[in-house]
């Protein structure tokens, strides 16, 4: 079986051998009634709470001549000095690299060196405050919306794990405005997100909702005591046909909207 390919903050780990990660480890999340009244509220996975925090485990082989294998040790016992980094991962077969943010939790180097050639098994743990791995970028069609109500479909085609988009911008067109919008997400009818902006938003002017970073700008000043939402998370895609709406105020606004999200793999 061929090498796994793997890097941490620019670094190559050699010889991988194993890869667990524990991001397809969910619980359903069951509430405990108060006042001592025996039984939960099942919330039914709503969220996707991993059972603990993110976690990676790596197995490699160190593999040096007796001289120079305390460097080669020094060089993973760095590892920890670049902090919260890039974990880059490439599947075996033809599937793409994917990353996560990650940091160095635990390192494991038995030294039992023996002469000549030493080959010294090691693990590195990784914690991963967002237990999910990461793909290709990709910005969804603009969408044009006129009127109090428009409805279109975002096709989240590849990741098997809801994406939450790394932006979301509402931008109207040139000679127009747009007045308290609304942007919701329904899936099978059912109302899963919304996130809104009380005011109205100048010609050419951009509304930028960062999800992932948690702000809300207009014309790239902040806005975020004008925002509002309705889950946590503020928007999600789920795989597959997503059903997006903008509502606004008037019959005669006008905004063009774009989600930008990357493929997400538990």
């Amino acid at each position: 079986m061929a090498n796994l390919a793997l890097s941490f903050g620019g670094v190559t780990i050699p010889n991988v051998t194993r890869v667990f990660s524990n991001f397809g480890d969910s619980r359903t999340l069951i509430l405990p009634i108060s006042g001592g009244v025996g039984g939960g509220f099942d919330q039914f996975g709503i969220g996707e709470a991993p059972t603990e925090i993110g976690r990676v485990e790596v197995d490699f082989l160190l593999s040096a001549a007796e001289a120079s294998m305390q460097a080669s040790i020094d060089a993973i016992n760095a590892l920890p000095r670049f902090g919260r980094s890039v974990l880059f991962f490439q599947p075996q077969g033809s599937l793409g690299q994917r990353f996560c943010y990650a940091r160095v939790a635990s390192i494991y180097i038995p030294e039992d060196a023996k002469d000549g050639m030493v080959w010294i098994k090691c693990r590195v743990t990784f914690a991963v405050s967002e237990p999910r791995w990461y793909r290709n970028a990709t910005v969804s069609p603009a969408q044009a919306c006129t009127g109090v109500l428009t409805e279109w479909t975002v096709t989240y085609s590849n990741g098997n794990a809801r994406a939450i988009p790394v932006s979301i911008t509402i931008v109207p067109p040139a000679g127009k405005t747009i007045t308290d919008p609304i942007l919701r997400r329904r899936l099978d009818g059912v109302l899963m997100d919304e996130v809104s902006y009380s005011g109205t938003i100048p010609a050419l002017t951009t509304l930028g909702i960062y999800v992932q970073s948690m702000r809300v700008t207009v014309g790239g000043v902040d806005a975020y005591s004008a925002f509002d939402f309705l889950h946590p998370d503020w928007f999600r895609l789920s795989p597959g046909a997503n059903t997006l709406q903008l509502i606004a105020d008037n019959a005669g606004d006008e905004a063009t909207v774009t989600v930008n999200y990357r493929e997400t793999y538990r």
